[in-house]
């Protein structure tokens, strides 16, 4: 029979881990070039860890919920879900309607699509305003 020591289990998720970061690295950087271009990849990889330990807070653990963590850590910066203008979305991640996580997470980022997209119309909006009253003037 086959023993498979817990040490040897951490090792094993440990290495998963690693490549889970990885490949990470290569999607944040296609997907946010702008935002990550500054970041050598050292950088981006700490990024990416934190990221990665504000999940677990979540008990988020489909790659596509901690994915869609990592991207707002990307969009509204390291440490956003600590800030207060960040309530709204830790209720979405707190939502006892909501039994899983996974879920949860996934309803977050459909709301901060849906809000991103209402703020560039907004400004979109705004800037058509601006130069048709500068025409007018």
């Amino acid at each position: 029979m086959l023993t498979i020591r817990r040490a040897q289990m951490i090792a094993f998720e440990k290495q998963e881990e690693e490549r889970f970061i990885d490949r990470m690295v290569l999607y944040l950087r296609k997907q946010f070039s702008e935002e990550t271009a500054a970041y050598s990849d050292k950088t981006l990889r700490a990024r990416i860890r934190n990221g990665l330990t504000g999940a677990r807070r979540y008990h988020l653990v489909s790659e596509r919920a901690v994915c869609y963590y990592l991207n707002l850590s990307i969009i509204y910066g390291e440490g956003f879900m600590d800030r207060e203008d960040a309530l709204w979305m830790r209720d979405y991640l707190a939502d006892p309607d909501v039994p899983d996580p996974n879920e949860r997470m996934y309803r977050l980022y459909q709301a901060v699509i849906k809000r991103l997209e209402v703020e560039a119309d907004h400004q979109r909006i705004m800037a058509e305003f601006n130069e048709s009253t500068e025409v007018g003037a």
